[in-house]
């Protein structure tokens, strides 16, 4: 599972979804490759921090979502998407390192992109704000080695995507859904069914389907989601080959 947050300037944006890009080899007048791309993610929180700045209050974004980076150098971008979709302006917190996490800090990697500020390819934001030792308010946490991970996409009720991570590559799993209203409960998966014995964290669980794992462990399922089981079922994903249970996701 990977949290990717972010401190953002807007007092009238009440984000109902975010996007997550990450990009490799981006520069100056270049975009790179796009190697991550997902949109519409609504696990998420929203929260003011206390903080003002030039633009207003503070408000810190976090979310969670499920996606591997093999080592490297990257550029990450988030984008909260309020109700009224992705034109409502949410403007990111800069910093000069003051309470910054990570390292280096203010290494003049940092480039911004907008076409209603007349930058319609990436420029370094010092083109933008000025000289200075700037980075901005965005970050990633994730596990070195994540095991089987699980997140969901999209708005229920609607079209929402299951995205699997860290599962065994090539691998067969197993969609797992609780009963309505039983999230909270255990069910001990009976023989003979593969990994007999494993406890799953979810009362009533019932096999939604079997999907397979790409060559590097990845799996998603696409479907429509009917409003009576919104706020009522959990699901978690069982990677067969291992027996690994992921996180609780629920609607």
């Amino acid at each position: 599972m990977s949290v990717v947050w972010g401190h953002f300037a807007n007092r009238d944006l009440l984000p109902v979804a975010a996007d997550v890009t990450v990009y490799e080899g981006l520069g100056e007048g270049v975009w790179g490759t796009r190697i991550v791309e997902i949109l519409d993610i609504t696990d998420l929180t929203w929260e003011a921090t206390g903080r003002k700045g030039p633009g207003g209050p503070e408000y810190e974004l976090r979310l969670n979502t499920v996606f591997p980076l093999p080592p490297g150098s990257y550029h990450i971008g988030l984008r909260p998407v309020g109700s009224g979709g992705r034109l409502e302006s949410a403007f990111i917190f800069t910093t000069s390192g003051q309470d910054a996490q990570g390292s280096p800090i203010g290494n003049g990697q940092v480039f911004f992109q907008s076409f209603s500020f007349g930058f319609p390819t990436p420029t370094d934001i010092q083109n933008l704000i000025g000289q200075g030792n700037w980075d901005v308010s965005v970050g990633l946490c994730g596990e070195t080695q994540p095991g089987v991970a699980l997140s969901l996409e999209g708005e229920c009720p609607g079209v929402m995507t299951a995205r699997v991570g860290g599962a065994t590559p090539g691998g067969r799993i197993a969609l797992i859904r609780s009963a309505p209203g039983r999230c909270g409960g255990q069910t001990t998966i009976p023989p003979p069914n593969p990994c007999a014995g494993t406890v799953l964290p979810l009362g009533g669980a019932a096999l939604v389907r079997l999907i397979t794992a790409d060559g590097e462990g990845n799996a998603a399922v696409t479907g429509n989601v009917p409003v009576g089981v919104c706020g009522r079922i959990c699901l978690v994903v069982l990677d067969l080959p291992t027996c690994e249970v992921s996180n609780v996701a629920e609607f």
